[in-house]
């Protein structure tokens, strides 16, 4: 095995260290969103929950809630990931409100311009819209920060640890050429557990017990990766003269 030169040894000492640097900021910054985002993530939810209706019409934004009928205006429904779905939602003055939504369903997809919905106000946004017996949250509808942000948290720090885990384990293991299985199974783990931390919170959606859920189908999935890595990184496929001498 030819030893690396003491040039590419610093070289590779400097990618490490910037690696593991840039890691532990992502890790950090995401860990500390979470954190502060637990005493009162969920302040504005309560608020809305806690609102009782609205005596009349408000003329301004109100902590009340206020319910009314209105008529689709215009619609457009995507399934680019990167745009949303929106209406605009027309009052009996003529007055027009747009609103945008995450998803095509379940309410929205069922409409057409022309068709009369009952909207929910709250401090003057349209919080949810409702049709056919169905509801459906806009975007401007209050969240629990909490939730969004340990989804966050669950897809971005377990491959930021094994990123830096990687980084430190070359940094010790730098007076190799090249990195070993081990180190490339576990870079592996981290790109893979990324996409499972999202999909996980996709799959689950918005249920209440989301979190729990969250965890549950992350922990399979993330299970099945981590015996991929370990595969890739002990397999060693046989020699035919290993399977000569063992056939003597």
């Amino acid at each position: 095995m030819n030893l690396p030169s003491p040039e590419e040894k610093r070289r590779f000492s400097r990618r490490a260290v910037v690696t593991l640097l840039i890691a532990a900021a992502v890790v950090v910054i995401v860990v500390v969103a979470f954190v502060r985002a637990l005493p009162d993530g969920d302040r504005e939810l309560r608020a809305y929950q806690a609102a009782q209706p609205c005596p009349s019409a408000p003329d301004a934004p109100a902590e009340c809630r206020w319910t009314q009928e209105f008529t689709i205006s215009d619609i457009y429904l995507t399934k680019a990931r990167n745009a949303d779905n929106s209406a605009v939602l027309t009052d009996a003055d003529g007055t027009e409100w747009e609103t945008t939504y995450s998803s095509r369903g379940p309410v929205l997809n069922q409409l057409d311009e022309g068709d009369r919905v009952t909207a929910t106000l709250w401090r003057g946004r349209v919080i949810e819209i409702a049709a056919h017996g169905r509801s459906q949250n806009t975007n401007d509808a209050p969240v629990d920060l909490r939730e969004s942000r340990f989804a966050l948290a669950l897809a971005v720090v377990p491959p930021g640890l094994l990123v830096m885990a990687a980084c430190v384990w070359r940094l010790v293991r730098r007076d190799l050429p090249a990195p070993t299985r081990g180190m490339a199974a576990t870079l592996g783990l981290a790109g893979a557990l990324f996409p499972v931390g999202i999909f996980a919170r996709l799959m689950v959606g918005d249920r209440s017990d989301s979190p729990w859920a969250v965890v549950a189908l992350w922990a399979v999935l993330a299970a099945l990766a981590a015996v991929t890595a370990y595969i890739c990184a002990t397999y060693t496929k046989k020699t035919p003269d290993a399977e000569a001498g063992r056939t003597d």
